[in-house]
């Protein structure tokens, strides 16, 4: 029997606010670093990158991920980087392609953002600040909306999450496994379907552990 299609709706109207966890990380100037970050179970920095799977360990118990499921990748997605109703769609028919994907999709965002069909397909969290560096800290990609500040990408990029961005986003450069060089896995196309590819692209390399860990350092020196 085929599945059937998902609704068109699956969130509600999100905007960052500066009063939100979301607005303030933000509305933020300053870089985090990873290396003085009271949120997260082990500090870490680009030479002390390999205790970053503690964070991912601590991050899967807290979303009461099975453990012996903690190799598959941890997608993060802050529902209030999209903003728009472009943004929207586009994260909309992201997810809808993602449901089939072997891996943990994250959602943080307030629940009034969410309609229940995506509750019940993705794990879901309300945001906090914990939380927030918690996640940065331990998810394995984020997907980036097509324009995000450029402070909050290089705060991504020093905690060695990777992003799947829009290829015009200030500071990424999409991989390139023959000359290891590059942070991102960027799509060329305002399109979901560019996206996804450039998503199943980042999940294919995850597998490779030496690769993974170039990119990471990558960022980490951006």
């Amino acid at each position: 029997m085929s599945r059937q299609p998902l609704p068109l709706r699956l969130l509600r109207k999100a905007s960052p606010s500066a009063k939100d966890p979301i607005g303030r990380l933000l509305n933020k100037n300053n870089l985090f670093s990873p290396e003085e970050d009271a949120f997260l179970s082990v500090q870490f920095g680009k030479r002390t990158l390999t205790k970053r799977k503690e964070n991912k360990k601590h991050l899967a118990e807290t979303l009461h991920i099975d453990t012996k499921k903690t190799n598959k990748p941890i997608v993060l997605i802050l529902l209030s980087l999209f903003v728009n109703d472009q943004d929207r769609e586009f994260l909309e028919r992201m997810l809808e392609a993602m449901r089939f994907l072997d891996i943990h999709v994250v959602v943080v965002g307030k629940k009034s953002e969410c309609e229940d069909v995506l509750l019940s397909l993705f794990i879901h969290r309300e945001p906090t600040d914990k939380l927030l560096h918690e996640v940065l800290g331990g998810a394995d990609i984020i997907l980036l909306p097509p324009s995000c500040p450029t402070n909050f990408v290089r705060s991504v990029l020093q905690y060695g999450l990777i992003p799947v961005a829009f290829f015009e986003q200030t500071d990424l450069v999409d991989y390139d496994p023959v000359f290891e060089r590059g942070n991102s896995f960027l799509y060329n196309y305002l399109s979901p379907w560019s996206a996804f590819a450039s998503l199943v692209r980042a999940l294919e390399t995850h597998r490779l552990s030496y690769d993974w860990q170039r990119i990471q350092k990558n960022g980490m020196d951006t």
